[in-house]
């Protein structure tokens, strides 16, 4: 019996999983992640980086192909008349470069480079791709909690409107109590129909970032995060040591400094290992007594070649002055990230304060307001009171209420940036 009753029970919590598109932060961001094209194709654009490293290194691999020939050609000669030559080969050739004056800088630390960038780059399009999904959930929250908070001003005023029309009908009460309280129920249903409205294209924008087509409600959950070291000093610390960001722009400058190096050396003693080995058949047009017509056998060729360029310098020059450009552009973008950082960090955390700050306050004024509005009702109910008062205080309540989610959620949306910009990961 226990085991038909669980049975029951996980069935039904199945269901209902079913039945929405529940997701916590993480587990959108995670589906996100797997869904954006525009981080897919980021991707793919690092992996052709590193394509990029093995193509470098493949100028120092050995070369090794066939080729063969069939050739018949026919000849005008005066003496011998038209003549027709037969030549059949083929080779198998194995080249090399053995030396050339970049070679020294083709190490296993510019291939690290080339990894280091492929992989920051990855992670700075997961770290954009984050700080968007966090705004799209953030606002996507905001709604349903906004929704939630009139729904419920809602059944309250629907329950006053009711006792104020009863009340009205026998006579009882203020003359414009009635009047008043279907007034401020159709202002809280006006409300409702805007931010439904807004809800409905919030939603379109976060199922679209999925590909989400359930028409099952999105429901969301509380956001969840690590506690952040509450200290501007630290923060910035963190985002000048930590942020991939300003990685990828000093890697990129590293780079830049290995292909000025690479320009530098762009002309110079060069070295090449080529050489052949095949097997040929050739047929003479003409006999000449004492010799055959025809002869075939095994050919090869092995040797050196060394070249070094005695004028280039206008060539050298352009490239070499082309890459110090290059770097000091990759320089002076790492000086513009690092100013753009602390400029965001500080104003993040500015505004993370005076969220907090307000926070306080306006969880203060939800106190007081809530007990007004206790007070208000229950007076009116007992007949104590007109129905204005309340009336005052339900619409204090609900900008109260409606301003505290925004500040919430907006604080929340602060320390999510601010954890992401400082190098800490929602998602892996």
């Amino acid at each position: 019996m226990l085991k038909l009753v669980f049975l029951l029970f996980s069935c039904t919590i199945l269901f209902a999983q079913q039945a929405q598109n529940s997701y916590t932060l993480h587990t959108y961001l995670e589906r996100l992640l797997k869904e954006d094209i525009d981080y897919k194709n980021k991707t793919l654009e690092s992996k052709v980086l590193l394509l990029s490293s093995l193509l470098e290194q493949s100028r120092y691999n050995p070369d090794i192909f066939l080729d063969a020939t069939a050739r018949q050609e026919k000849q005008l000669d005066v003496l011998r008349g038209n003549e027709v030559q037969t030549n059949i080969g083929a080779n198998i050739n194995f080249n090399m470069r053995l030396y050339d004056a970049q070679k020294k800088l083709y190490t296993r630390q510019r291939t690290d480079l080339f990894n280091a960038l492929s992989d920051l780059k990855i992670l700075d399009a997961k770290e954009q791709l984050q700080l968007l999904g966090v705004q799209l959930y953030v606002n996507l929250y905001k709604m349903q909690q906004t929704i939630k908070a009139y729904n419920k001003l809602l059944y309250y005023q629907e329950k006053i409107t009711q006792i104020a029309t009863d009340r009205s009908a026998k006579g009882l009460g203020d003359i414009y109590d009635r009047t008043q309280a279907i007034n401020d129920l159709i202002n809280i249903k006006l409300r409702l129909a805007d931010l439904k409205e807004r809800f409905i294209q919030t939603e379109y924008a976060f199922r679209q970032s999925i590909n989400l087509d359930s028409g099952a409600p999105v429901v969301l959950q509380p956001i969840n995060y690590a506690d952040l070291p509450h200290s501007l000093k630290k923060l910035q610390h963190d985002a000048l040591a930590y942020n991939i960001g300003l990685k990828l722009k000093t890697k990129e400058f590293e780079m830049a400094q290995s292909d000025l190096a690479l320009s530098e050396k762009s002309d110079g003693l060069s070295v090449d290992f080529t050489s052949h080995y095949g097997y040929g058949y050739t047929k003479e047009p003409v006999y000449i007594p004492g010799f055959d017509d025809n002869t075939h056998g095994d050919t090869w060729s092995a040797g050196l070649s060394v070249k070094y360029p005695l004028y280039a310098q206008n060539k050298t020059e352009i490239l070499t002055q082309e890459s110090k450009v290059r770097a000091l552009q990759a320089r002076n973008r790492i000086e513009l990230q690092k100013k753009e950082l602390s400029r965001t960090i500080n104003r993040l955390y500015n505004a993370w304060e005076k969220y907090m700050l307000k926070n306080e306050l306006y969880q203060e004024q939800k106190n007081v307001l809530q007990e007004r509005i206790e007070i208000t009702y229950n007076r009116y109910k007992e007949a104590l009171e007109s129905y204005k008062p309340y009336s005052d205080a339900l619409r204090d309540m609900a900008l109260s209420e409606e301003s505290y989610i925004n500040n919430r959620l907006s604080a929340d949306e602060t320390v999510l940036d601010l954890y992401i910009l400082t190098g800490r990961t929602i998602v892996e």
